[in-house]
């Protein structure tokens, strides 16, 4: 279970829960960054708070669901890969337009003495 041989479903649903305890931790601090910038084109700060969140979010239900030695929260815990992939994706984009963004006006005021 895993890819760890011998693992218990029992074991393997407390690693999946501390991990994702652990991953939430990043999570929170990463919506206080995102709230404690107030940009005007910052407008989607519950959007991406969201984002941050939901991975972990299906990992826990996942790995509470193996605690309780109930199949199915390895299901749980293959929708939370799906999700961590396409929030990776979304927040890699959210940084491109950003570093885009900082470029263009850092460019637009280079020739300003």
């Amino acid at each position: 279970m895993g890819l760890i041989p011998g693992l218990s479903a029992l074991a393997y649903g407390v690693v999946v829960v501390v991990g994702s305890l652990v991953t939430a931790g990043f999570s929170v601090d990463a919506t206080v960054r995102i709230y404690q910038n107030r940009h005007p084109e910052n407008r989607l700060r519950a959007g991406m708070s969201v984002v941050t969140f939901l991975a972990p979010a299906l990992y826990a239900v996942g790995g509470v669901l193996l605690l309780f030695a109930d199949p199915s929260g390895l299901v749980w815990l293959a929708a939370g890969a799906i999700a961590a992939i396409v929030a990776a994706l979304f927040v890699s984009w959210v940084v491109l337009v950003e570093v885009l963004r900082s470029s263009t006006l850092r460019g637009a005021f280079s020739g300003v003495a």
